[in-house]
Parts: structure tokens; sequence; C-alpha cells
């Protein structure tokens, strides 16, 4: 009986092999031109090919899920404004605000702290965040005055988006 010779070509070099190899391997070499056939019956295009001498294909798509530059712009606008109000605010006033915004306390919490009924530290709010609310509406407001040490010199993270 002849012996069958099962011949597969490696980097330009014919190797021969055993039948299992030779069918392993011409198999998955099918199932890749079976999967290219469905891309292309799909219109699938794949990052490989946007790919160009200077860049990879992936860097021209858009990542969905990050935050737009306009976003993070205006986010640190806010932030600048609402730093500066915060400075121009009573030491009392700030330090109310800065209690229930920033170390997360509730108004019952802070009422107990400091002996004053929480009905009075919610309307004490309220009168501080419209206060806050028209010092922001103003167009005046930006300038830069020296601050008192508030809130968000202390710790409040403005997000970063450097690579």
């Amino acid at each position: 009986m002849d012996r069958k010779i099962y011949l597969i070509k490696v980097n330009g070099t014919l190797i021969e092999v055993s039948r299992e190899v030779y069918l392993a391997y011409y198999r998955s070499k099918r199932y890749e031109r079976h999967l290219a056939e469905k891309d292309a019956a799909r219109k699938l295009v794949h990052y490989a090919a946007l790919d160009t001498l200077h860049h990879s294909g992936e860097e021209e798509l858009r990542d969905e899920d990050a935050e737009s530059i306009e976003d993070i712009v205006c986010l640190r606008v806010m932030i600048e404004k609402l730093n500066v109000c915060l400075g121009l605010l009573a030491k009392s006033e700030r330090e109310l605000i800065c209690a229930l915004y920033f170390a997360g306390k509730t108004e019952r919490q802070y009422a107990a702290e400091t002996g004053i009924p929480r009905k009075t530290i919610n309307n004490r709010r309220r009168a501080i965040l419209k206060k806050i609310k028209n010092m922001l509406k103003q167009k005046n407001n930006v300038a830069q005055t020296p601050l008192e040490p508030g809130c968000l010199n202390e710790g409040v993270k403005i997000p970063s988006h450097e690579p």
C-alpha cells in the first residue's frame, strides 16, 4: 500500500507532516477564509484595514465612552467659578456648604455638631445656594480674587484627561 505524503508550506518551504497536522492546518486555513467571506458579506471592516505607515487605524476611531474636550473644559471653568463664589461667602456660610456638600454630612449631623436647629440649617442652605446661583449668573465674578481656604481648594479633584 502506498503511503500518502502530506506537505504544508511554512515560510516558503514544504514540510512533511502527519495526516492529523495536515488536516488541522487546512481546516484552520479554510475557517479563516470562511470568516473573511462572512465579514465581506456583512461589509465589516477590521481595524487593520485602517492602518497607515504613520499610525494605527484604531487611533482614528472615536471612543464613545470618553468625555468630550468641551465637557471637560466647561467642567473646569464651572469649578473655578464655584471656587471663586465660595471664597466670596462669609466664613459661616462657606463652612455650612462645605460640611453639607463636600464633607458629606447631613443637615441632621451638622445640626447636632453646631447646636443650630435643623430647620434653620435647611433655610440657610437654601439661601446660600440662591446666593451662589446669583453670583454665578454675574459675569464679573470670574475675576480672580484672593480666596480664603475653601472647600474646592482642599481635596476636590478636577478630572484630568492627560495620556
